[in-house]
């Protein structure tokens, strides 16, 4: 389980950071030479990618295997909360970076809401250990 999640984090760190170094390199080849992708649009382009990674891992490999999708529903609607209202708003005010922001901050809400209940379900089973914490 935790070499699991530990796969799926470094690849979106590495899928992340291809995003942000790779993306206004290329952006002309993708999207012709009328858009530019700013680096900062990158950079929170790459974040969500991290954000992603994390929150299907956790989903996946600790989550739902333990019948917890109410967990993930709740993390996911609280994105969706979170993400609407700032992608009109950011959007609207900041351009693409803006969007990019708002949806990094939508999946970086799912990621700590998840990530939460991941540890307290790892604590509270896991023998002692680096994720056991006691109390004397």
């Amino acid at each position: 389980m935790m070499l699991s999640i530990s796969i799926l984090g470094a690849v979106g760190v590495a899928a992340g950071a291809v995003v942000f170094l790779g993306l206004p390199v290329v952006d002309n080849l993708l999207f012709g030479p009328d858009i530019h992708v700013s680096q900062m649009t990158a950079l929170f382009c790459g974040a969500s990618l991290v954000f992603t990674a994390l929150s299907i891992s956790f989903s996946y490999h600790v989550l739902a295997p333990l019948g917890k999708t109410n967990l993930i529903a709740v993390a996911t609607t609280l994105g969706a909360a979170v993400g609407v209202p700032l992608i009109l708003i950011l959007a609207h005010s900041s351009g693409a970076a803006g969007a990019a922001l708002a949806g990094a901050s939508a999946e970086a809400v799912v990621c700590v809401v998840e990530a939460v209940a991941v540890v307290r379900i790892l604590r509270s089973t896991l023998p002692l250990g680096p994720w056991r914490i006691t109390h004397a």
